[in-house]
Formats: structure tokens, sequence, C-alpha cells
């Protein structure tokens, strides 16, 4: 019997590992850029207890009429400043692990 051993074609340790770094690096930019430029933010803002502390300082006559309105468009501006694709849930609405948006 002879030792004949055919060789058969494939595809060797070294293309099979560069194949799946090259996934792995596709797979990797796909979801970073989903994520960047697609997906949909959840954010939170507390607008009640926001609220409650600026009618506090107003009543207590730690800042003026004038002020409160000031920090009321501050707060304005910061929400519209915020992508069109982030959605603004009042704080009261987040259980857990919320990002929130401070004035």
């Amino acid at each position: 019997m002879e030792n004949n051993k055919e060789k058969r074609p494939g595809l060797s340790f070294k293309s099979v590992m560069l194949i799946i770094l090259l996934n792995l690096l596709v797979s990797i930019a796909s979801i970073c850029v989903y994520d960047r430029f697609f997906s949909q933010k959840v954010m939170a803002f507390d607008i009640s207890g926001y609220m409650a502390e600026q009618k506090r300082l107003f009543f207590a006559g730690k800042i003026t009429e004038e002020e409160l309105l000031k920090s009321l468009d501050r707060v304005d501006e910061r929400l519209r400043q915020e992508s069109k694709k982030t959605l603004i849930l009042n704080g009261n609405a987040i259980i857990k692990n919320g990002q929130y948006i401070k004035p």
C-alpha cells in the first residue's frame, strides 16, 4: 500500500483567522456606525424637580423674576440643543439606569 495522500484544496489556518478577523472588524464598524448615526437615544429630564427648585428659590427671594425667566430659557435652549434622534422623557418616568440631562 502506497502512502499516497492527496492534498485537498481548502483554507489554511491563516486564511480562516483572517476571515474571522475581517468579519469581526466589519461587524464592530457596522454597530458603531448604526449607534452613532441611526439609533435613537433616550434621555431623561426631571422637569418637576427642576421647577420645584426654581419655585423654592424664587419664593425664598434668592433669585429674581428675571433670573427665573433666564433660567427657564436656558433649560429650554439646552433641551432644544439635543439631537433630533434624542427622545427626552420626564425624569419621573425613568426607574433605573437612565441618562439624565443636567440643566
